[in-house]
């Protein structure tokens, strides 16, 4: 072990709040152990608080004020954690200061428990006190419920002292205006920080030395002092510590004489803070000698004798012509795409105006009727095999009707034309084989007439095909058109009446 090597009777850089490693130059702890030892002899204080960074000291403060009091006269519990509730964090306190587990959960029971061991300590001429470590870590509203166990006091005096330690967190807390009752209660407000300077610190880890077992003996080279001081984040004891006792072991395993810089530099390394941005390092500024300097003035000419230094003589440019106005370009009209299905009106400067919509429709219908009509089809020959049956066509019945057009029977036809044949079919006999249709002669198209009236069957309505539909809806839009007067927009009329005369056919054969 390396307090053998050493020669070192107990370890002199563990990171514990020992009592007997206490350093008594360490100003601003030295000060917080005065101050809380008079807030609890003397100022009779119900609250000390004690706020520092990580590692300076506050546990070690503690611990010293702890072993400073004479615990005939004092009633003392130690919260290390108090990270819970406030009922936890009472029955903890009830607990140690009874000297046993307190197995009591209810809140009010416990402020009757903790009241009634005040004044039974005062009665016997001894005072509780209370420390709390890791205040930092205290939920903000414990911090109120203790307010309220500062409460619990005689009318002549207070029957205990809390003194609490934590992180500058904790001190932020109590200063928020938000609880200037609790702040105002506080009796002595210590800051601790680390070590005030390098020399500071050299004696602090030779006091570590001699009371672990080194006197009148030198470990660490003050190059390595300079190196531990620079590494250690203005002087904390704890970092101090850590470096300290790593070289130590360093040096047994690499059998050194002393400590150097070189074994203080590769162990800090290991723990150098990636994300901390290094200092800038100072510009190098060349030094000139002074024999430089002798020569320099010997080689120079005197300042009379020196040639006076002849400006250039500036030109004047003629002024530069101004620069025209541009020209403006020329907008090219954007042409906007074609809409199908509209007619614009037409502007007031065309020369030649727009047809009406009658004699648009007539134009097509002429088109039309010129266009020669398509040769038949002819219909495919039969195969060998048995031609598959379309699926019929529940409640249709198709029949030839004149001028080729197909009408359609109503529901109430059908059913009625259906149950007729079902009481006229015998009993089924065989199936035959599918006899082939026969082609029919393609016939002339016939003209149509003006105004197609879909004819009228005893039956009931006929419906006609989508085709056939859409072309008689089209011309009765047109007559709707001729008999209004005054339209904004013929076409856009003639749109609507098409569609909703389309649609009540569509309604009617559909039989609704």
């Amino acid at each position: 072990m390396y307090i053998n090597y050493w020669g070192l009777k107990k370890h002199p850089f563990d990171n514990v709040p020992d009592p007997e490693m206490y350093f008594d130059m360490h100003q601003s702890v030295d000060d917080a152990v005065s101050e809380v030892l008079f807030a609890i002899e003397e100022g009779d204080e119900c609250l000390a608080v004690v706020v520092g960074e990580v590692g300076v000291g506050k546990t070690m403060c503690l611990r010293i004020v702890l072993d400073s009091l004479d615990h005939e006269k004092y009633r003392i519990a130690f919260i290390t954690n108090p990270d819970m509730t406030f009922t936890q964090l009472l029955r903890e306190i009830v607990g140690q200061l009874e000297g046993k587990q307190c197995e009591e959960t209810r809140k009010d029971r416990l402020f009757e428990m903790f009241n009634k061991i005040l004044f039974e300590t005062n009665d016997k001429g001894k005072r509780v006190v209370i420390f709390i470590d890791e205040g930092n870590v205290i939920k903000p509203h414990n911090l109120d419920s203790l307010r309220l166990l500062t409460n619990m006091q005689d009318d002549k005096q207070n029957l205990f002292t809390i003194v609490l330690a934590g992180q500058p967190e904790l001190g932020r807390r109590l200063e928020d205006p938000r609880r200037a009752n609790l702040f105002q209660r506080i009796g002595v407000y210590c800051k601790i920080h680390g070590l005030d300077s390098l020399e500071v610190m050299k004696d602090y880890i030779e006091h570590r030395l001699e009371r672990a077992g080194i006197s009148g003996r030198k470990i660490f080279t003050d190059d390595a002092f300079k190196i531990i001081w620079d590494n250690s984040d203005k002087g904390t004891p704890r970092i101090i510590n850590k470096l300290c006792k790593l070289s130590l072991k360093a040096g047994e395993t690499n059998e050194l004489k002393e400590i150097g810089a070189e074994v203080i530099n590769g162990i800090a390394s290991r723990f150098m803070r990636t994300y901390r941005k290094q200092r800038p390092k100072p510009p190098v500024v060349e030094v000139i000698e002074e024999s430089g300097k002798e020569d320099e003035e010997e080689s120079l000419p005197p300042i009379q004798d020196l040639p006076k230094r002849q400006e250039p003589e500036v030109k004047k440019t003629p002024p530069s012509p101004p620069i025209p106005a541009p020209i403006p370009a020329v907008k090219q009209p954007v042409k906007e795409p074609p809409v199908i299905g509209v007619i614009k009106e037409p502007p007031k400067d065309m020369e030649k105006p727009l047809l009406p919509i009658q004699d648009l429709l007539k134009k097509k219908e002429l088109e039309v009727k010129k266009t020669p009509p398509s040769p038949p089809i002819p219909a495919p020959i039969p195969a060998a095999k048995q031609p598959v049956k379309e699926p019929p066509v529940i409640g249709v019945i198709k029949e030839p009707v004149k001028d080729k057009e197909k009408w359609l029977l109503s529901a109430q036809d059908l059913l009625k034309k259906k149950e007729l044949e079902v009481k006229k079919t015998p009993s089924s006999p065989p199936i035959p084989a599918p006899i082939p249709a026969a082609k029919q002669p393609a016939k002339e198209p016939e003209k149509k007439s003006e105004k197609p009236v879909p004819p009228k069957l005893d039956g009931g309505k006929k419906l006609l095909s989508k085709k056939e539909m859409e072309d008689l809806a089209s011309k009765l839009a047109t007559e709707r058109i001729q008999n209004l007067k005054n339209v904004a927009d013929p076409f856009d009329e003639w749109e609507k009446a098409r569609d909703e005369i389309l649609f009540k056919m569509q309604k009617d054969n559909s039989g609704k």
